[in-house]
């Protein structure tokens, strides 16, 4: 599993079904293949997703303008301020006009469905359930 860190509204759009695309520089995602796992990480935070597909872009601009906007950074309203965001990141990368990848992505597990899994596991009910119970001895 590859691990990326990410900002928390971006693995909250990743959640909600609103980001299904990720850009990252191609030299991180050209490995990548369909069905790989991926871990978006925040601090303590996590999610994670499968990998649909990955494709290589010429710039920032190329991979905003084919992917779509609104599914890469759910919010902005033009090309131009994804490219501004993504040069916050890889300010760098978008001088250079290093390749990019696009990583189509689906939601697999949030961390709040491991919380909930390790709580239920950690129930009265379901502990007695897992303990072994002594038999009582019988004669026979």
């Amino acid at each position: 599993m590859k691990d990326f860190n990410s900002e928390e509204k971006y693995i909250t759009a990743m959640e909600r079904g609103l980001k299904t695309v990720e850009g990252r520089l191609w030299s991180s995602v050209m490995h990548l293949q369909p069905a790989d796992l991926i871990r978006f990480k925040c601090g303590k935070r996590h999610i994670i997703c499968e990998v649909k597909y990955v494709n290589q872009y010429p710039t920032f601009y190329a991979m905003l303008e084919k992917e779509g906007l609104s599914k890469v950074l759910p919010g902005l309203t033009t090309i131009e301020e994804g490219v501004e965001t993504f040069a916050t990141f890889y300010d760098d990368a978008v001088k250079q006009g290093r390749s990019i990848g696009a990583i189509g992505v689906k939601v697999k597990q949030t961390q709040s469905a491991v919380q909930r899994a390790k709580t239920k596991l950690d129930t009265p009910s379901i502990t007695s359930f897992l303990t072994p119970r002594k038999r009582a001895k019988t004669d026979a």
